[in-house]
């Protein structure tokens, strides 16, 4: 004997009435006829019918009540000449017409309500229609589920296991249709580490092919064995340069063409208690393969530090100058820090 359920799901509304949000199906309804099993024993076959008829019959109650509210709230808001709030009932009317489906869920039609006409209330009697409806449906499910565990408990009992277990299998393929597992999480993609930075290369690390300086002088890391250091920080890899009088000392460095940058910092270094400032003002300058690339302001204070960065792609030679153009009194010229760079 088959039996059917009125499917009263709360999904969203699609007919007329505005996405308020995403909807939430509080309440699961049975929705499907679960196809009968022939019992063979006329006392559990009545038993096994009967649960489904009363549970029907709850749900059809049911439906029949809210079908008539909506119906009689479209008519009145028609009559009142609200286009909004007959849109609004209009919607759901069709879809129990069409569908035998409610759409909402209480909250859910409330927040839809409120947004879209303010402050007025919610119909009352629409309220305890939908909470009743959610407990019938509840009880229904409840009951659909003891009913079939009394069911398989008898066949059990008389030692009829595989209609026992038949039975079994249509509540679990009723409760697998109404309480889908939910699709797996997707597995997060890792991001990519991003790639280091090459390191700099030191000119401090390479040989100068040539040099033209004042009286031999040129250190890295110190001045006349002095250490090189700046605001606290040791300059290792730093290159002392003499200035010669009227004139430059210079440093030439071959590399590959494969460099992005040259970066530096110049400056003059205290590094005699009895130093004073460069009788003359002094100029850094770099040069790549024989073409001027960068020049610092003047020179003429102690521990003012320059900064110099400079585009040095498909440079091959490198050439380092400290221009002099008068008296060399303590014209230490000091590059700190000086290196090529990779940007990528």
């Amino acid at each position: 004997m088959a039996r059917h359920f009125v499917a009263i799901s709360l999904f969203a509304v699609c007919f007329a009435v505005p996405a308020y949000g995403a909807p939430t199906a509080v309440v699961k309804k049975p929705s499907m006829a679960c196809p009968r099993t022939a019992l063979g024993d006329s006392d559990l076959q009545s038993r096994y019918d009967l649960m489904w008829e009363h549970f029907a019959r709850e749900v059809e109650e049911v439906s029949n009540t809210l079908r008539t509210e909506v119906e009689s709230q479209s008519k009145s808001a028609t009559s009142s000449g609200n286009l909004d709030l007959a849109l609004f009932w209009k919607g759901l009317e069709k879809n129990l017409k069409e569908r035998g489906e409610l759409q909402w869920d209480e909250p859910t039609l409330k927040k839809g309500w409120s947004g879209r006409f303010g402050g007025s209330s919610f119909p009352a009697d629409f309220t305890v229609a939908v909470k009743r409806a959610s407990e019938a449906y509840k009880l229904a499910q409840q009951g659909l589920e003891n009913g079939y565990g009394e069911v398989v408990a008898e066949f059990t009992k008389a030692e009829k296991l595989d209609q026992a277990l038949k039975i079994r299998g249509e509540l679990k393929q009723l409760l697998a249709a109404e309480n889908p597992a939910p699709p797996p999480k997707p597995k997060p993609v890792p991001k990519p580490e991003p790639k280091p930075k090459p390191a700099p290369a030191y000119l401090s690390s390479m040989q100068p092919f040539e040099k033209r300086l004042q009286m031999g002088w040129f250190e890295v890391g110190s001045v006349w064995k002095v250490p090189i250091n700046h605001g606290g920080r040791r300059g290792e890899r730093s290159i002392f340069l003499h200035a010669q009088p009227d004139g430059f000392s210079a440093v030439k460095y071959r590399f590959a063409p494969d460099f992005d940058y040259f970066e530096s910092g110049v400056f003059v270094p205290k590094v005699k208690e009895e130093q004073g400032n460069p009788a003359t003002p002094l100029i850094f300058e770099v040069w790549g393969d024989g073409r001027l690339l960068w020049r610092s302001q003047p020179v003429a204070t102690m521990n003012q530090m320059q900064a110099c960065r400079v585009g040095v792609k498909g440079v091959t030679t490198l050439e380092l100058r400290v221009v002099c153009p008068g008296r060399d009194n303590w014209a230490v010229a000091v590059w700190f820090e000086p290196c090529v760079l990779k940007d990528r």
